[in-house]
């Protein structure tokens, strides 16, 4: 589906004043748009979040696109689940690639690798 059918596809799932809202949140973080910018991913991300505005987040979008099973049934992200292997050595990988270029992830995926390094981080300390 094209950015335009995408767009369509809000507004008929959401009241006006809420899909301008959130096409415009959508398109404040760049990699957010480029990543929304794939119709299979749109498609996913219309059948995941479906007209539950707390649902459109980049956090869950990212979520979505490392791994589906990170979401609740609810679409929403549990603290307190213990993170497959596979993930935690990608999100430590991506901690330590920006650590040591300075550069910001490129990609939605690894910009939530980093927020997984931050959870893990609030879960370990109890503390941001």
């Amino acid at each position: 589906m094209s950015v335009d059918g995408f767009i369509s596809k809000l507004q008929a799932l959401f009241e006006p004043y809420d899909s301008k809202k959130l096409i415009r949140s959508l398109r404040q973080d760049p990699l957010v748009w480029q990543a929304l910018s794939n119709a299979d991913l749109q498609q996913r991300f219309i059948d995941c979040a479906q007209a539950q505005t707390d649902r459109w987040t980049p956090g869950c979008l990212a979520a979505l696109m490392l791994d589906a099973e990170l979401l609740t049934l609810q679409g929403q992200f549990d603290m307190s689940q213990v993170l497959p292997a596979d993930i935690s050595k990608q999100m430590y990988q991506s901690y330590e690639t920006v650590c040591s270029t300075g550069l910001p992830p490129d990609t939605l995926p690894r910009a939530g690798l980093l927020a997984l390094v931050l959870r893990d981080h609030y879960v370990i300390k109890g503390s941001w």
